[in-house]
């Protein structure tokens, strides 16, 4: 590999003792990178810079978040102070110190590569947000994507995304990677009453928590006796309690908020499968965690792992995202209890073989950084 240094820049302090999911994928990638002996850095923008205590092995620089279309004057600095064999890897989007960062490193002619974390990928249409982002994304930042070396997209359906947007040998797909945990799930089928984890933002139309719950409502007219553990916080979190209440399933449902660590770990493996709904995503860091817990899953298609869950047996895959759907598969896998623990063994397995930090990382360094 040719002789390059590689800052992560991230809105946030890469703090993996959080709920973000990009801080969490940074910290761990750059981790292995420093591991490979790769020259790697992190850069962080947030609000407070003395916020910098979790371990890391790699160089982190924190940098004050100024008003609008303003950078703070170390950074500026640093970006100055590059050498050309730099690449910035840009993590998210719809940044504005982003933009104000890709102009500087352009005029210095320094490479960049984004990662967008699937940002861009949404089927929800015509919503304020939306338009917000369509203005913002029009006079800012098609520069950063126009004027990218790479786009690394987390799946073949981000990827088709961007391909309509810059040329195919620009879109490299690299999913997420997952720690190996020494925490993990050793004892199934303990539970009375059937045990179903979501973990995850509180994001109800992307994550198809509506059609989870009205799937779970399907089955209590079945007599099923089943239990909901929903892990995660959003603003739409009293919006889906109250549809609980509505549907009377609130007494099968525990809204337990976020949780991270080792106490969001051992919340997971109580229960008897781990599920995953969602209308879109990248590559769900919540659902290879849980893999890597040794949890069964129940995933929608929308997830991009439907390929590795079928070929690891490790879960079932929703045909589609029906009501009908999504209650069926919830039933198959308690009639097939049998079979929870071989799948929640071999889903651990998958996570390990397929998604380890340390692959990502090497592939990353062959595919992309080393090839622009």
């Amino acid at each position: 590999m040719k002789n390059i240094k590689i800052i992560h820049l991230v809105k946030g302090r890469a703090d993996p003792n959080t709920s973000n999911g990009v801080n969490i994928v940074i910290h761990n990638l750059a981790s292995e990178q420093k591991k490979l002996n790769i020259d790697t850095e992190v850069w962080g923008i947030t609000k407070n810079i003395h916020l910098n205590k979790h371990r890391h092995n790699y160089p982190l620089s924190l940098f004050k978040q100024k008003i609008i279309f303003k950078l703070d004057f170390n950074l500026i600095k640093r970006i100055n102070n590059l050498k050309e064999n730099t690449i910035v890897h840009f993590h998210s989007g719809f940044i504005i110190e982003f933009y104000l960062i890709a102009k500087i490193l352009k005029k210095r002619g320094i490479k960049w590569i984004i990662t967008p974390h699937s940002l861009f990928y949404s089927k929800k249409k015509n919503t304020f947000k939306q338009m917000l982002k369509f203005f913002y994304k029009f006079f800012f930042e098609d520069f950063i994507i126009k004027n990218t070396s790479a786009i690394h997209a987390l799946s073949e359906e981000e990827s088709k995304l961007w391909s309509r947007k810059i040329k195919k040998n620009k879109i490299y797909i690299i999913p997420n990677g997952v720690r190996k945990s020494l925490l993990f799930k050793k004892k199934y089928l303990k539970n009375k009453i059937f045990s179903i984890c979501y973990c995850g933002r509180i994001a109800i139309f992307q994550k198809g928590l509506d059609l989870l719950l009205l799937a779970i409502n399907e089955l209590k007219k079945k007599n099923y006796r089943i239990y909901l553990n929903i892990i995660g916080d959003g603003h739409q979190k009293s919006k889906l309690e109250k549809m609980a209440y509505n549907l009377k399933i609130d007494d099968m449902i525990t809204f337990h908020g976020n949780k991270i660590g080792n106490n969001k770990k051992k919340l997971i493996v109580k229960n008897d499968i781990f599920i995953h709904t969602s209308r879109f995503e990248g590559i769900p860091m919540a659902v290879l965690e849980a893999a890597s817990l040794g949890m069964p899953l129940v995933i929608s298609k929308n997830t991009n792992l439907s390929k590795f869950i079928i070929k690891a047996n490790s879960g079932y895959v929703i045909k589609s995202l029906q009501i009908k759907h999504i209650s069926e598969t919830i039933e198959k896998i308690i009639k097939n209890r049998n079979k929870i623990k071989k799948m929640g063994i071999n889903s651990r397995m998958m996570a390990i073989g397929n998604f380890s930090w340390k692959k990502i990382a090497i592939t990353l360094n062959k595919k992309i950084y080393s090839q622009i």
